[in-house]
């Protein structure tokens, strides 16, 4: 991931034992990550516990109409600045959650930001 001049923020647990697929798990930390450093433009934060991983950004948020839908494959929210998303990350963090049994929880404020959260 690169964002020149940007700061991922870590809190909480540096270790954490879940089961779960490495790659898999990759993947999704990876489109949280991703998605946060683009709808934003300040840094990022990842909260860690035994029972969540937590992306917050202060982006451009999503609306209630775009956050019931945001999940599903190909779709993007037609007032984002970022134009080259295919809409399939998100997609695919939803699927790795169901995969591994875990929830994913979205909470989003229009002009305030997004937090994505992992729920083991």
């Amino acid at each position: 991931i690169s964002h020149p001049n940007r700061e991922i923020k870590i809190e909480g647990k540096r270790e954490l034992n879940i089961k779960a697929d490495k790659a898999l798990l990759g993947v999704l930390v990876s489109n949280l990550l991703e998605n946060a450093l683009k709808y934003s433009e300040d840094d990022v934060e990842v909260h860690i516990s035994k029972h969540s991983l937590c992306v917050k950004d202060s982006g451009i948020g999503i609306g209630k109409k775009d956050l019931a839908n945001i999940t599903e494959k190909f779709y993007r929210v037609d007032t984002n600045r970022w134009n080259n998303s295919l809409g399939l990350g998100l997609f695919l963090v939803k699927n790795i959650t169901t995969l591994h049994h875990f929830t994913l929880e979205i909470e989003s404020i229009q002009n305030e930001g997004s937090t994505f959260c992992v729920v083991f």
